[in-house]
């Protein structure tokens, strides 16, 4: 899950775009905005997108923001320390789907 805040005046997909660009270097071409995950602990917004096309080649350009980049399937995403205790609910979601 790579993750970013919005900058003043900058819409989600604006961040999006700018966000994995400085994260991972790669630009979103087709994505779609699957949820919006409150976290009650921090007063924090989450909006999860799924990127189904992007141009570039996945890598860490932040190693201090990523303990690791590498592609998870569902079952094995659940097995991770994930950030929120909301994404597994929106794994096993997704896996449903």
């Amino acid at each position: 899950m790579i993750g970013g805040h919005c900058e003043n005046g900058e819409t989600l997909t604006q961040t999006l775009i700018r966000e994995l660009q400085e994260e991972i270097g790669v630009t979103p071409i087709q994505f779609e905005h699957i949820s919006t995950l409150l976290d009650s602990n921090n007063d924090h917004t989450y909006h999860v997108f799924v990127v189904t096309d992007w141009k570039g080649e996945p890598e860490s350009l932040q190693p201090e923001e990523h303990s690791i980049i590498e592609w998870f399937g569902i079952n094995e995403a659940l097995e991770l320390e994930l950030a929120l205790p909301e994404y597994r609910e929106l794994f096993i979601s997704m896996e449903n789907n």
